[in-house]
């Protein structure tokens, strides 16, 4: 069985080809007892990819059994979905679609649900002591990035400084935690160098890359996590702010972000009349300067990422600068040259240079979208679409204006330019099987290191046989891998060599099927 975070596993017990029926019926179990689940609610829907229309949905009995009468002849899929249990994804290997053919015997199913974690603790002050009110987040650890549905959460202490996060997917996460705002730094050292309480990564370390990561078993509760807070030299942090003219803006709010963090500021401060401003207690690390206001008329913004190392920093300056809209276009290049409606689906741009500060804009039923409150600067621009029937394009261009914005970032200084992202139909299809496949995953990643990116880079997963197929390739050359276990949140950009050099390279072409046949490569370190 996979580790991913998805493992919800249905598998015909009959032959496909023979049992194709008007009833569909199974059992819902957990995946750790195998004991059937009370209260699944299982919904059918039919049509390729599964229609919202059509769906109907009924619970599983005190055995976890279910059934459906009645089922129209075609194509359906099905979903399984319980209170503290993983719900079944759109890629699981459960919602794989099967056929109804009206007079044949019943199809039965089994599905395999992943009961959730717990993780709990508390985050103690220098002397152990539990702190309340401290502020505790979890996210996926680094070293196993976001998948499964894993993503951040984020709480406060209570009064005995204890801590509790449920409904975990299985994985890995990383533990922090601040102190409050509120809270006092601690005395300063006989040698009068000025504290500050410092973000802290489980169990008591400043660098989230030193942190140890926890991992969370399907359906295991991981208690007595304890983070102990660390006080660090506190550093200023000085500069000035000017407005579009290159002249001084007072009384501008000044805030002060952790990196990786949102929400509320960890600090702020005002400008004076010469546009100064001054942070007093930051402690070692990197941290993103903000400003958002009203000023001469109008609303004007700034970000500006600092890092802060071993010293006070000096002469930071933030431009501001009135925030503008990017509006552009999603299409699709068929061969007939009929159009298509988009689907539904967002654009992002985030500034590299400000740690991915920027916006996003949903598409309209033509495909258009507004992108609004940017401020100049370096953007990669991403889009992700959502599609509940088959999609047969691959990723052609991104351009703004006639600049390249596919291959890397590409500099945005106001709005006048449109953005425009070209779709096309033509693409290849790679197919082939992979050797004891079990629950491999393949990947099929350009090789040109500027196309690694997730709306190019594709993945799949075995059928029963250990064969593979994966359509509407974009035409070029490509690194293809099996990677042992469910690596979900592997996307080719963080392939490393010792990868390359075990992947088949294939080259796909436009409407023609290639096959490559493929070993299982075990990831370092795994």
């Amino acid at each position: 069985m996979s580790n991913g975070a998805a493992k919800i596993l249905v598998s015909l017990l009959m032959p496909a080809c023979a049992l194709l029926a008007q009833t569909v019926e199974g059992t819902a179990v957990d995946a750790t007892s195998g004991q059937g689940l009370y209260g699944v609610t299982v919904t059918l829907s039919a049509g390729r990819g599964g229609d919202s229309e059509t769906a109907v949905e009924t619970t599983t009995d005190a055995q976890g059994e279910f059934r459906f009468e009645n089922v129209k002849a075609g194509t359906c899929r099905i979903w399984y979905r319980l209170d503290g249990f993983l719900p079944s994804a759109d890629n699981a290997a459960g919602n794989r679609e099967f056929r109804v053919v009206s007079g044949s015997g019943p199809i039965r199913l089994r599905a395999e649900l992943t009961p959730l974690g717990k993780i709990s603790g508390r985050v103690l002050d220098l002397q152990k002591a539990p702190m309340g009110g401290a502020m505790v987040e979890i996210g996926p650890s680094q070293a196993n990035p976001a998948n499964g549905g894993r993503r951040r959460q984020a709480g406060t202490t209570d009064r005995t400084g204890r801590f509790s996060f449920g409904d975990l997917p299985p994985g890995a996460y990383t533990l922090s935690a601040r102190a409050p705002v509120t809270l006092k730094p601690p005395p300063a050292p006989e040698d009068g160098q000025r504290l500050q309480w410092a973000p802290t990564f489980y169990p008591g370390v400043l660098r989230r890359e030193e942190a140890t990561p926890i991992l969370v078993w399907p359906g295991a509760e991981v208690p007595d996590e304890d983070i102990k807070l660390i006080a660090a030299p506190a550093r200023r942090i000085r500069g000035v702010v000017i407005d579009e003219r290159g002249e001084p803006a007072p009384g501008i709010t000044v805030e002060l972000y952790e990196i990786d963090r949102g929400g509320t500021p960890t600090a702020h401060s005002v400008s004076a009349k010469d546009g100064s401003f001054e942070i007093p207690a930051v402690t070692d690390g990197e941290w993103r300067l903000m400003v958002h206001s009203v000023y001469g008329g109008g609303t004007l913004c700034a970000f500006r990422r600092v890092q802060v190392t071993g010293r006070d920093l000096e002469n930071v300056q933030l431009q501001l600068a009135t925030p503008f809209t990017v509006k552009g276009s999603v299409s699709f290049d068929v061969p007939d040259g009929s159009s298509r409606e988009a689907p539904r689906g967002i654009v992002t741009m985030g500034d590299i240079e400000n740690n991915g500060a920027g916006g996003f804009g949903p598409l309209d039923n033509t495909g258009s979208f507004s992108i609004p409150d940017l401020t100049p600067g370096t953007y990669a621009v991403h889009i992700l679409i959502y599609s509940t029937t088959s999609f047969p394009f691959y990723l052609d261009s991104i351009r703004l204006g006639e600049r390249d914005a596919l291959t890397g970032p590409v500099e945005v200084v106001s709005g006048a330019l449109p953005l425009r992202i070209l779709y096309k139909a033509d693409g290849g299809t790679l197919r082939g099987s992979v050797e004891e496949c079990a629950s491999s995953t393949v990947l099929l990643t350009p090789r040109d290191a500027r196309l690694r990116r997730p709306e190019i880079s594709r993945k799949t997963t075995c059928d029963q046989n250990g064969r593979y197929e994966i359509p509407g390739v974009r035409p070029g050359d490509y690194y293809a891998l099996a990677l042992e276990s469910d690596d979900s949140a592997l996307t080719g950009t963080d392939l490393d060599q010792s990868l390359i050099g075990q992947a088949v390279e294939v080259t796909v072409r436009a409407g023609v099927a290639s096959h490559a046949d493929l070993r299982v490569i075990a990831r370092p370190g795994s």
